[in-house]
């Protein structure tokens, strides 16, 4: 008895470490690919950010446990496009953070994740638009001023771009 609850914990530590490395490793590749597809600021881009709603589907499917997969992936991706640590760091927290508060807000309202109503479709559609990808691009195109990589010049078109990027990639 105690051997096999063994076992199923094992199974489960297995099954959450390669959860944490599926998503890492997709948000990473859709990420590379997307930024290899578009052209912007390193990291900021206008057109469709596909690893953002990569991992909003993984958080709704699976739940908190994808939070450290969405972290090192957009870390990664970060770091390897020339963002520098602190913004890496800060930038990967940020979307970490805007999984955990998209799935909060998602049952919060009451949404179906199999969006089969209207209302489950407009809630979804609401929550990114108008609250994850501001929280997402505001927060992350400030460590990128602040760190200095970007120029307060850029500072609003950098936002946008983000916003636009990763609105397009979760709906």
């Amino acid at each position: 008895m105690a051997s096999e609850k063994h076992n199923d914990i094992q199974m489960n530590m297995i099954k959450n470490i390669l959860l944490t490395v599926g998503v890492a490793f997709l948000y990473f590749g859709t990420g590379k690919l997307s930024l290899d597809l578009l052209f912007g600021h390193n990291i900021v881009n206008l057109g469709v950010f596909a690893p953002e709603g990569l991992a909003l589907a993984f958080a709704l499917y699976f739940g908190r446990r994808v939070w450290f997969g969405i972290f090192m992936g957009q870390f990664l991706l970060a770091y390897y496009n020339n963002v520098n640590i602190f913004s890496s760091l800060e930038i990967s927290a940020i979307n970490a953070t805007e999984a955990l508060v998209g799935i909060a807000l998602f049952y919060r309202f009451g949404l179906n994740r199999e969006l089969k109503t209207f209302r489950d479709v407009f809630g979804l559609t609401f929550i990114i638009v108008f609250v994850l990808q501001v929280f997402s691009s505001l927060l992350s195109n400030i460590s990128l001023l602040f760190h200095g990589q970007i120029v307060q010049e850029q500072f609003l078109h950098s936002v946008f771009s983000w916003w636009f990027g990763n609105v397009m990639g979760q709906l």
